[in-house]
């Protein structure tokens, strides 16, 4: 047993001070009734300050079990403080039950912080080992020096293990913070080991009463004032990391925000605080002209007002909002199309507003052309001299020219929306069903053949058609267009002939 032979105890007495100057010191010293309504309170009141950052700030996971640590020691004190008002023995499991919590919670919080398993079996081995021990020497074999002696030695492996996980605490304190917590670990654990042999050799110069008093007495003092600086230390290791998480997250918003395709700027209150470099390059400043900028400097005169929604004061419950069209002006005047979308979030303690900005200049230069060449065809279809049609996949009509009216007697209200089968002779419809699947799988590029349409007074009307399909870019088909010339006199003057 350490600290029990002769020669250990002869070492701690040449170690320690005259017994006058400790008898002095008892004197000093408050007494433990005092010792223990102090520690109660200031442990009360840091558990409750525990508590109070619990609920107000974001706090990491492990800190739930930091601030019940700290209440385990106000309850350990607090038992020790009235114990002679409760049943020995049993006052005294809980006693260590309590006082055995402390180091197993700050050890599980510290395990969730770093993001460990928390190793529920060493609280499960530990709390059992406790209760047996401390039952075993109370009720079986009653030896106080023994008992305490035992759960001391179990004390250390424990704050042991509380130093180290403090070190794997990378990067969410300074270097002296997570140094000062180790060192106070390892304090708590050097002080375990050592208390029964002092108190032991301290029998021999103040009386057994008395050293027992002075030991308990700093025992609590030890342990209170570690607690205060284990909680504050705790309690800036989640700062630090609630500091780190905001910096990656910044991070990783403006990596994100820089790798987008579209402008993104970042307003308060209609004012702009941050800009990637899309939205620079779309409007031409630099970011130190840019940023401090009204949003309202940006829309050009008789567009809608791009911080018409941008005031609101509360967070937006539904997504963002739709896109709007607006006439952005460039640093050097030049205004473009652009379409908007906004949205209201919380940052931090602030509100602020996020809006993507997308160049629509490309995608209406691309409609206008767009619209021209249709604009161009449609002028070409209605003056062709022969039949020109638009047929959906299905065969229904879409657009017919002024030359195939003709050709088949009807109006072009009258053809539109009807399939070309109902103006198709009975004889030939067989062959176009035939004739357009391969067309629309593209087995076959063009479709060419001469057929009859049935003219609106009811006669019979010989047509060439050739058509070929237009595809939508994903590779669909999309419709025909078609080529009808009416050849009805060619096939009167062929049939006269072979007659």
């Amino acid at each position: 047993m350490i600290g029990s032979g002769p020669g250990q105890l002869r070492v701690l007495r040449d170690c320690l001070p005259p017994p006058r100057f400790l008898e002095k010191l008892m004197h000093a010293f408050p007494d433990l009734p005092t010792v223990f309504l102090v520690c109660c309170l200031l442990n009360l009141l840091l558990s409750l300050g525990l508590l109070l950052v619990y609920v107000t700030s974001n706090t990491y996971p492990g800190f739930q079990q930091w601030m019940i640590a700290s209440f385990s020691v106000f309850i350990s004190c607090g038992l020790l403080s009235i114990r002679d008002h409760l049943p020995l023995r049993p006052t005294t499991v809980m006693v260590n039950l309590t006082f055995f919590a402390y180091p197993l919670l700050l050890a599980r919080g510290l395990r969730l912080f770093v993001g460990q398993p928390p190793k529920n079996w060493i609280a499960y081995l530990t709390l059992t080992a406790v209760g047996l021990t401390a039952l075993f020497f109370l009720y079986l074999r009653p030896n106080a020096d023994l008992r305490v002696f035992l759960l001391s030695l179990l004390l250390v492996p424990l704050f042991a293990d509380c130093g180290w996980l403090v070190s794997r605490a990378k990067g969410y304190a300074h270097p002296l913070v997570k140094g000062a917590l180790i060192g106070t670990f390892g304090a708590l654990a050097a002080w375990n080991l050592l208390r029964v042999p002092l108190g032991t050799t301290l029998q021999n110069s103040l009386g057994g009463q008395a050293a027992g008093t002075l030991i308990q007495s700093v025992t609590l003092i030890l342990l209170t004032g570690a607690n205060i600086w284990i909680s504050l230390g705790v309690t800036l290791l989640n700062y630090a990391r609630a500091s780190e998480s905001l910096r990656e997250s910044e991070e990783r918003f403006r990596n994100l925000a820089s790798a987008a395709f579209e402008g993104i700027i970042i307003s308060e209150n209609g004012r702009i605080i941050e800009a990637n470099e899309q939205a620079l390059r779309m409007l031409g400043y630099t970011r130190a002209d840019f940023v401090g900028r009204t949003i309202s400097s940006l829309t050009a005169l008789g567009s809608p007002s791009l911080v018409s929604n941008l005031l609101s004061d509360r967070p937006e419950p539904a997504g963002p909002e739709t896109g709007r069209e607006h006439v952005l002006v460039r640093c050097d005047g030049e205004s473009f199309p652009a379409e908007a979308q906004s949205k209201l979030v919380q940052l931090g303690d602030r509100l602020v507003h996020i809006t993507a900005l997308h160049d629509l200049s490309e995608r209406r230069h691309m409609q206008q052309a767009l619209e021209a060449s249709e604009e161009r065809f449609r002028s070409a279809m209605q003056q062709s001299p022969i039949g020109m049609a638009l047929v959906a996949t299905d065969g229904r009509w879409l657009e017919v020219n002024p030359a195939l009216c003709a050709i088949v007697g009807y109006t072009r209200e009258e053809m539109l929306g009807r399939s070309f089968q109902s103006i198709t002779h009975p004889d030939d419809q067989v062959d176009d069903s035939q004739s357009i699947g391969p067309l629309l799988s593209r087995a076959t590029t063009d479709y060419h053949r001469e057929k009859r349409y049935v003219h609106k007074d009811g006669h019979a009307v010989w047509v060439q058609i050739h058509a070929s399909i237009i595809f939508n870019p994903d590779g669909t088909p999309r419709h025909l267009v078609s080529q009808i010339i009416d050849v009805t006199a060619r096939k009167q003057t062929e049939e006269a002939l072979r007659q």
